[in-house]
């Protein structure tokens, strides 16, 4: 009885990975734009969590098979990363003007690894939350988009604080 159920598994299981490296192999269309340009052009009032995302889904809209689970994913991903880009650049020049301030000050190096002990904290707590909503909300079929999802947003949102940190310093 096991074998009859290999026999029917080996035909899907090809049929499935033969889907997903034709899905996996296509170029996205990514830029991180369509985020940028809202946050830029946003007012006041307006939540800066609208902005983030704008450009997963536009490059879901505009990639071939965007919508497909591969791309959704790959869309997600792809923003995630531009975030953490953004992220890593304005956490390192904050480090460069906490390096500066705990020198003129005459401090010990209070700043530098007060920024660095927050960052890593906040990093351990945006993965276990994120891990939690994405088995929570995805389950088994989209715990990886739900997760991502929700680095994505949680980046960008701690980006958003390291750029004004940088600005208001």
């Amino acid at each position: 009885m096991r074998r009859n159920g290999l026999k029917y598994a080996a035909p899907a299981l090809l049929a499935l990975w033969t889907g997903a490296g034709a899905v996996a192999a296509q170029e996205l269309v990514f830029s991180m734009q369509a985020s940028e340009s809202c946050l830029s052009e946003m007012s006041g009032d307006t939540d800066p969590l609208a902005c983030l995302g704008n450009s997963a889904s536009r490059c879901m809209e505009e990639t071939d098979g965007g919508y497909s689970r591969l791309g959704t994913l790959g869309c997600i991903q792809a923003e995630l990363v531009g975030w953490e880009d953004r992220m890593n650049g304005s956490f390192a020049q904050m480090q460069v003007k906490d390096q500066i301030a705990d020198t003129e000050e005459g401090a010990q190096e209070v700043f530098g690894p007060m920024l660095q002990k927050m960052q890593r904290e906040w990093l351990d707590y945006r993965n276990a939350r994120c891990d939690y909503i994405g088995a929570k909300e995805g389950g088994d079929e989209a715990f990886e988009e739900r997760r991502d999802w929700c680095r994505l947003e949680m980046t960008g949102l701690q980006t958003l604080l390291l750029r004004d940190l940088v600005r208001n310093y």
